[in-house]
């Protein structure tokens, strides 16, 4: 209620002193409003920073005669590898989350075998309950939905291993189980988990690096239009999981005549109480004769809380004539303690073999290993 103040000039005064209050009070309202508005939407957005940093004593003895791939190297090394995450999401209204995932390696690993700081992925995603969709630098779903069989240490023994601690001069039998890790810039699909089944499919434009002037070349020694599926089931009958996964990968090769590649990869595991038991294999089709390459893993795990101990056996090996095979065998035993949160002892022992038709790319040995990851 406005109070007039008796004559008109007093009245119209004090009409304009309530509008000046009015004023303010829209002002606060607004701000208010704002106010309220910013704190939903906080609500709404998180923001993450992790990461981890793994760090390794590693004793090898391997074939350190003249002419072998171990001569004149050291016994003892110090092995470690870091990475930091920064993550960002946001839920919508009508429920999708929309995020992003920056992940910067500060020590490389084995990918490019030196060390490397700077960006190792990024990409953003869209979330809902039709399935999840990746744009940008991320694995492939081959490679997401690929199933592993149980490994020890998985810096040495996992899907992607992290360091390989023998020298193989020009021995070019695999050495892991992934069968497509790379970051390179992609779209992916991962379909909804129904049933205990999901699905994704993801293609890759060209393995050349990205260019801001232009387009890239499609006559390169590179590959083009590269097409990854995959699938996997996760169930449990009788006291029992199960973990199967397949997946294919197909490139077109760039320039005339060039090799079209293809891979597949198989994985089982098998749970009962505390044991874990599983089983990967993989073929490469190199689409180029005596190149073509395979290799199966085996592992069981016995977990007991904090404790887990394990064993695997790795085989690898790849054509290099019509008659001869470079081959890959290696055994790690060994198990975890987990003394803190994000906060975890490894330890293993390693035996390796490398087998070759040329007598300089023969090696075998045996490696101690001990380190800590710190997950944070």
């Amino acid at each position: 209620m406005v109070d007039f103040c008796g004559d008109v000039k007093s009245n119209r005064d004090c009409l304009s002193g309530d509008r000046s209050k009015m004023k303010k009070i829209l002002f606060a309202s607004s701000a208010l409003a704002l106010m309220v508005g910013s704190a939903s939407a906080a609500e709404n957005l998180k923001l993450g920073l992790g990461g981890y940093y793994n760090v390794y004593g590693v004793y090898v003895s391997q074939d350190d005669g003249a002419g072998e791939p171990g001569a004149n190297t050291h016994n003892f090394d110090i092995k470690r590898d870091a990475e930091v995450s920064v993550t960002g999401s946001f839920r919508l209204d009508t429920g999708m989350e929309i995020g992003a995932q920056i992940d910067l390696a500060t020590v490389n690993a084995i990918s490019k075998n030196v060390i490397v700081n700077g960006s190792d992925k990024s990409f953003l995603y869209f979330k809902s309950t039709f399935g999840k969709v990746i744009v940008g630098e991320e694995y492939a779903a081959s490679y997401l939905l690929q199933v592993a069989a149980p490994s020890v240490d998985d810096s040495f023994d996992g899907l992607a291993p992290k360091f390989e601690l023998f020298n193989r001069a020009g021995n070019l039998a695999p050495n892991a189980m992934a069968m497509n890790a790379d970051n390179l810039a992609k779209i992916s699909y991962l379909s909804p988990v129904m049933g205990g089944f999901q699905a994704g499919v993801s293609l890759t434009p060209d393995t050349g690096a990205m260019i801001f002037n232009g387009m890239r070349t499609d006559n390169n020694a590179g590959q083009s239009q590269i097409l990854d599926f995959g699938v996997k089931y996760a169930g449990a009958a009788a006291g029992t999981t199960f973990d199967v996964g397949a997946g294919y990968r197909k490139a077109d090769g760039e320039g005339a005549g060039a090799a079209d590649p293809s891979a597949y990869n198989l994985g089982l595991n098998v749970g009962f109480g505390a044991f874990k038991v599983g089983a990967g294999y993989v073929k490469n089709d190199a689409d180029v004769a005596n190149t073509d390459s395979s290799q199966y893993q085996l592992g069981i795990n016995y977990d007991m809380g904090s404790y887990t101990v394990g064993a695997s056996y790795f085989h690898g090996e790849r054509e290099i004539t019509a008659t001869t095979k470079d081959k890959n065998a290696r055994i790690v035993v060994g198990g975890t303690y987990n003394y803190g949160p994000g906060m975890t002892f490894k330890g293993s022992i390693q035996h390796f073999d490398l087998d070759s038709a040329t007598a300089a790319d023969k090696n075998a040995g045996y490696a101690i290993v001990l380190g800590t990851n710190v997950a944070f």
